[in-house]
This record gives structure tokens, C-alpha cells and sequence, in this order.
């Protein structure tokens, strides 16, 4: 079980739908924990090209993410795209989940 204060960070995902009428709707879900570590590195997306990431986010892996996810750190005036969603990392229980952003 994830321990909070493992993800003393917060953020708010956005993420686009669809409705039944073909309309998009944003969705944000807000203060989900997780821990972040700026550094810069290369990864590939979900298109195999070489991208450079901004910093590396630890998500709980009860948190729902999506390739098409945005990410929102407060005090940053932009959505950053995720570059690289890992699969969660699990030895015995589910431990957490690894996404690069821009």
C-alpha cells in the first residue's frame, strides 16, 4: 500500500473528453499526490522519437493517466504533455507509477 508521504508533491491532471454529442469537455482532477524530480532526460514517446523530459513524476497507482494526460505543476503557466507513461511498478503490491513530461 502507498505510503503519502512517499508523493509530498501535488498536481492537477487535465485531461480532454469526448461527449456522446461529439463535443469536447476538460476534465481536471486536482491535488493528486505524487512526487516530482526535475532533471533532464532522454526518452522516447509514444512514437519512438527521441524527446527530451523536463522531470520525472512518481504517481501513485491508483492515480488514472493516459498517454493524452496533461499535467499541471502550480506555479507553471503551461499543461505539460506526458512524453513517457511507464506501466505500474509492482514486486509484491502495487508500488507506484513512472511518467516523463515536457
Amino acid at each position: 500500500m502507498p505510503v503519502s508521504h512517499l508523493f509530498p508533491d501535488l498536481v492537477d491532471l487535465v485531461d480532454e473528453k469526448t461527449t456522446a454529442w461529439g463535443e469536447t469537455k476538460t476534465v481536471i482532477t486536482k491535488d493528486v499526490p505524487c512526487r516530482i524530480e526535475h532533471s533532464n532526460r532522454l526518452v522516447l514517446n509514444a512514437e519512438g522519437e527521441q524527446i527530451t523530459s523536463h522531470a520525472l513524476i512518481f504517481f501513485n497507482p491508483s492515480a488514472v493517466l493516459d498517454q493524452t494526460t496533461k499535467v499541471r505543476i502550480a506555479g507553471d503557466s503551461y499543461d505539460h504533455p506526458i512524453i513517457q507513461l511507464d506501466p505500474v511498478k509492482s514486486m509484491k503490491d502495487p508500488h507506484h507509477q513512472e511518467v516523463y513530461i515536457r
